[in-house]
């Protein structure tokens, strides 16, 4: 009997048309997951420390050090090194009034805002804080870190030396 050659070639052509799809389908499945993980962890990052949030974080700073007296520091000095500050705190030594406070607070869209000293245990933070702490590089123990949440989501911190001329 004659073998019929054209019916083995079609099968061979078939399988591997098959394999090589499956293989390109493969990498295009594994290029796009790691696309994705590219652009998430950008979306991700640029929450953090965006010009506008640390143009937002410099004038809070400016303000905490133009209007509070010795004892801001000192109750950050206390304790774990971890002073959180909320919209109804009347900081100890502070021109600003309270209801100015509160302005201030709503203008600059705050969520939450903490004063470390040196290399305090950040991980005591509010929860939403772990991923951005991450990324904080360590300070000497002698400075000071303003580190704040706003209410759309990004974070920022600046980190500065205590006056000395108070």
């Amino acid at each position: 009997m004659k073998k019929n050659t054209r019916l083995d070639t079609r099968a061979f052509v078939l399988i591997e048309t098959l394999l090589v799809s499956l293989t390109i389908a493969g990498i295009l499945l594994y290029m796009y997951v790691q696309y994705a993980r590219i652009t998430d962890s950008y979306h991700r990052l640029s929450r953090y420390n965006s010009v506008e949030s640390l143009y937002r974080t410099s004038n809070i700073k400016r303000i905490l050090l133009m209007n509070v007296k010795r004892p801001f520091y000192d109750k950050v000095k206390s304790g774990s090194g971890i002073y959180q500050i909320t919209r109804e705190t009347k900081i100890e030594g502070s021109t600003i009034s309270l209801p100015e406070w509160r302005e201030f607070w709503d203008d600059m869209d705050i969520s939450i805002l903490y004063i470390t000293k040196g290399n305090a245990n950040l991980n005591n933070l509010e929860a939403s804080f772990s991923p951005f702490i991450k990324t904080i590089s360590t300070d000497d123990g002698a400075s000071y870190r303003i580190i704040v949440k706003y209410g759309d989501g990004n974070f920022a911190t600046i980190s500065f030396k205590e006056a000395t001329n108070i």
